[in-house]
């Protein structure tokens, strides 16, 4: 399906060092004057700045939530053993981070990462940072930021069949403005994970069909496959009339 990233929290400020381009971002947010605390889990689900902050990043969104495993409206879940950061700007709630505790290994998922359109540049970079330190206080030794769909970067697409090889390269090429494939893996890589892993789907069949990979798009959009695509084009292609409509403003603005 793909694969996520991987880092050991205690390697994490070797990350920081190593990178400036990272730095930069780091050193723009608390310029700005962005900061970032942990907020008790009592604290989130009725806190309608992290309310507004998730909407507006969803309303952003082409394609419908996918669910199944990560669950876009975290907030009404259960709630007890996330960790959860915000990033305040003038006063203001501006992002938001999720991180869940992975079972069965000593570590964390960070489920969810929401920002407004207010939110300074470097308030994600900022939020990981601030993730990576508290995670590694909670002694975990395993941080991801979870799966990039379609990513080859472990190898182990190569695997698939050959029908599903075809299909991913095609949605790689083409399905971009719908799901920023491209941009995701450029974010990921940017951090420079100590490790990625292959993240499969396991079918109970001789060979992994058709009908298998209908059956996952439908648990994880809750809809049908097809319905979610023409939903998530109707989104795409209203984001980018008003993208337009902006550019158009802007530019008579300009000439005036």
């Amino acid at each position: 399906m793909g694969a996520q990233p991987v880092w050991q929290p205690g390697n994490w400020p070797r990350v920081v060092r190593s990178k400036s381009s990272l730095r930069a971002q780091l050193n723009r947010a608390r310029n700005k004057g962005v900061k970032v605390e942990e907020l008790p889990w009592r604290q989130v689900g009725n806190n309608s700045e992290l309310r507004y902050c998730l909407e507006e990043w969803l309303s952003g969104r082409a394609l419908p939530p996918l669910h199944f495993l990560v669950e876009p409206q975290i907030l009404d879940g259960v709630l007890e053993d996330r960790v959860f950061l915000a990033a305040h700007h003038n006063g203001r709630t501006v992002a938001f981070l999720v991180a869940s505790p992975v079972p069965q290994r000593p570590g964390f998922l960070v489920e969810e990462i929401a920002r407004s359109s207010d939110a300074p540049n470097g308030t994600i970079e900022l939020l990981i940072d601030a993730a990576m330190g508290r995670l590694s206080a909670h002694d975990a030794a395993y941080v991801t930021l979870g799966l990039v769909a379609l990513a080859d970067i472990a190898g182990g697409i190569q695997e698939n069949p050959a029908w599903l090889r075809g299909m991913m390269s095609f949605a790689r090429a083409h399905a971009n403005r719908f799901y920023n494939f491209r941009g995701l893996l450029r974010f990921r890589q940017k951090m420079r994970p100590d490790s990625w892993e292959t993240i499969y789907a396991v079918s109970n069949e001789r060979r992994f069909s058709p009908r298998t990979l209908f059956a996952i798009g439908a648990a994880f959009s809750g809809i049908s496959p097809a319905l979610a695509v023409a939903i998530g084009a109707g989104n795409a292609i209203r984001q980018e009339y008003r993208w337009l409509r902006r550019k158009r403003v802007a530019g008579g603005r300009r000439r005036e």
